[in-house]
């Protein structure tokens, strides 16, 4: 998982799935993507030597994205979709993601650099954004009750909101306190026209019960859970906090 934040690495066999490896840095700043790579040039240099890896998922976590339906979607046209909403340098390369079983696609802009770096010494590879690992797995959890999935990080967070297996909202928000935090989530609540007493919240992400984060949430969301675990998965080198904190990196490996 790459975000200007934090990274996060994961080295995992498939039949049976399980974590290998694991490991994440986390930063009290901002990085560029030049500085991003440095980190990931020195963990596969460092810590990967030993292994033989057969493909490469690469997730992006920024905010640099936007949903699209997929009956107006040209691929021609994807630095349009994003220039009213998006900051975008002459540089930046845009890609797209498809939604499973929606006629949306999520267009982005990964990290050219990383992009680059990766496919030489690695070949081809897949790359996704993280939003779109979010969508993806809230449509898969999806009743006939609206339910609102939090995807929390250091610096930011990404709200994805589905009902009737519909994608009504995915959209990130910046927070420096637990206020900006509580702000953003009611704002959606109230856009949407979502009871507080009535639609779930689940938690997914670096947040904890502890934190004043969830409880200053917990006092306006009557129902506030925190995403289950990944079961089918082998993660005996990995810490409880991280499963949870790390469960959307966790749910790639079961695709």
């Amino acid at each position: 998982m790459i975000r200007q934040d934090g990274l996060s690495f994961c080295v995992s066999q498939q039949n049976p799935a399980k974590v290998i490896s694991f490991s994440t840095e986390e930063f009290s700043d901002k990085k560029t993507p030049e500085e991003l790579l440095h980190f990931i040039e020195n963990y596969i240099e460092y810590s990967l030597a030993e292994y033989e890896i057969e493909d490469v998922l690469a997730i992006y976590g920024n905010q640099l994205y936007s949903f699209v339906p997929r009956p107006i979607f040209k691929e021609e046209h994807l630095t349009d979709y994003l220039k009213y909403s998006v900051k975008i340098l002459k540089t930046d390369v845009a890609s797209f993601d498809e939604l499973s079983n929606q006629q949306i696609n999520n267009v982005y802009i990964p990290y050219v650099n990383i992009n680059n770096y990766l496919f030489e010494n690695f070949g081809a590879f897949t790359y996704k954004h993280a939003s779109t690992l979010l969508t993806e797995f809230a449509l898969q959890n999806s009743t006939d009750k609206t339910k609102v999935y939090v995807n929390f990080q250091n610096s930011s967070f990404d709200v994805c909101v589905v009902s009737k297996a519909n994608l009504l909202l995915c959209n990130s928000f910046i927070h420096e306190t637990a206020e900006d935090f509580l702000y953003y989530l009611l704002f959606t609540f109230e856009q949407l026209s979502l009871s507080t007493a009535e639609t779930p919240v689940f938690l997914m992400g670096n947040i904890e019960k502890e934190s004043d984060y969830y409880k200053l949430l917990y006092k306006y969301i009557k129902e506030v859970i925190f995403v289950e675990r990944i079961k089918n998965i082998e993660t005996s080198t990995m810490n409880s906090e991280s499963l949870h904190t790390h469960h959307l990196l966790l749910s790639s490996i079961c695709e």
